[in-house]
């Protein structure tokens, strides 16, 4: 009888493959955990329009539309004099990051400061120490692979994750130059000079002169193809709460067919709809910007209501 052939070779082999590719497998459920970790807190995916804030002394609004390769940016002078988000009272805009991260609360204050003087949700804001202060910053030279080398050595200051740095950076390489506009509000006719009580300038802005003017440059086009109804309804006791919220709404592509006041008490804010509506982007858009509840709703003359007690949660 002939001798059976060793195995040992195959074994050896096999030992081999294992080492090699154990390290191979646990690298790839570190970096997918990683991934999905980056993903969960990201604040831009799946968005169709990202609206950041570069922090400076004169800030400025960057609105890029990914899909359709466009930007919107709005520099807004330093001594614009407006009332600083969260009851802060009112100050010079270059002075409210400053205000904010007093209270530890970073560039948060400043974001929804800008967003209130814009009428827009802003999604994120960015400070980059050596960034040059007091001119408009270029994409090309802003938004580049350096940005992510300064994110990952802890260099810049943001509320955005790594994923989100990234998928600023790969929508703004697509962009044309001829396809960026610049909303220049002193050439607008928005900016008035203002004498402060203590007899220093400043400058105020015509809010409703702005909304004429910039109405269509921040829309999300997938809200306004959905077509959707909305109704917003004040619950809480700040007068004009609804028109402030309609004015959001309506800037990012939303049909506002009512405003007017809910007597019956709600947590910070609920958005309400019929069950073939909740999934849908709109509903999903409001609940985000507002950090609302989603709830079911009997059919009516709106497929969308909105129902908040204060703007911001917690306020």
């Amino acid at each position: 009888m002939g001798r059976r052939k060793s195995r040992s070779k195959p074994s050896f082999f096999r030992g081999l493959t294992l080492i090699f590719i154990l390290p191979v497998l646990v690298l790839a459920g570190v970096l997918g955990w990683k991934l999905y970790g980056e993903y969960r807190i990201s604040r831009l995916t799946n968005r169709e329009r990202f609206n950041i804030v570069i922090v400076a002394d004169s800030p400025t609004v960057i609105s890029i539309n990914p899909q359709d390769k466009t930007a919107v940016v709005v520099p807004l002078p330093g001594d614009i004099y407006f009332p600083a988000a969260e009851g802060y009272g009112d100050y010079r805009l270059k002075a409210v990051y400053k205000l904010g991260e007093l209270d530890r609360k970073g560039g948060r204050v400043l974001a929804e400061t800008v967003g209130d003087i814009l009428g827009i949700p802003i999604d994120g804001f960015i400070l980059i120490p050596d960034f040059p202060t007091g001119k408009m910053p270029q994409l090309d030279q802003l938004f580049t692979f350096g940005l992510l080398t300064q994110y990952l050595q802890n260099r810049i200051k943001t509320n955005l994750s790594l994923l989100d740095i990234g998928q600023i950076i790969a929508a703004s390489l697509q962009l044309r130059f001829d396809k960026i506009k610049v909303l220049n509000l002193r050439g607008m006719g928005i900016l008035d000079e203002l004498v402060l009580a203590d007899g220093s300038k400043a400058l105020s802005a015509d809010l409703g002169r702005l909304d004429y003017l910039a109405d269509d440059n921040f829309v999300e086009p997938g809200l306004r193809r959905e077509n959707l109804k909305i109704e917003v309804l004040n619950a809480g006791t700040t007068a004009g709460l609804g028109s402030e919220v309609s004015r959001v709404l309506s800037r990012i592509g939303l049909d506002i067919i009512n405003v007017g006041n809910q007597d019956i008490p709600v947590g910070d804010c609920e958005v309400r709809s019929e069950n073939k509506w909740q999934n849908t982007l709109t509903v999903r858009r409001i609940a985000g910007i507002f950090s609302c509840r989603i709830l079911p709703k009997q059919s009516g003359r709106a497929d969308v209501t909105v129902i908040l007690r204060s703007l911001r949660p917690g306020e």
